[in-house]
């Protein structure tokens, strides 16, 4: 099951590169064989609570990046080359 869904996001990442827009999917997976006497309902839930999981992981990697690039564009360093001083 994980190959899988590492598959579909390779091919989502690929997608992204080569996109004016950005692109993304959460993925939640769930198999019947898993489970003895499996209900759909309960492995349409389970699919359901993997992807909204997959949705908060996306979304702290994406706030993470967000704080990082920030951080780089206040830092000291990235004003060098920048003369803070009067008439020059």
């Amino acid at each position: 099951m994980l190959a899988c869904a590492d598959r579909i996001r390779e091919e989502i990442a690929a997608a992204d590169a080569g996109s004016e827009f950005p692109v993304s999917a959460a993925l939640g997976l769930a198999w019947s064989e898993d489970q003895p006497d499996p209900i759909p309902a309960q492995v349409f839930r389970q699919a359901d609570d993997a992807m909204y999981a997959d949705k908060k992981r996306m979304k702290a990697s994406r706030e993470a990046e967000w704080e990082e690039k920030i951080r780089i564009e206040k830092s000291p360093d990235s004003c060098r080359g920048i003369s803070a001083s009067k008439g020059e």
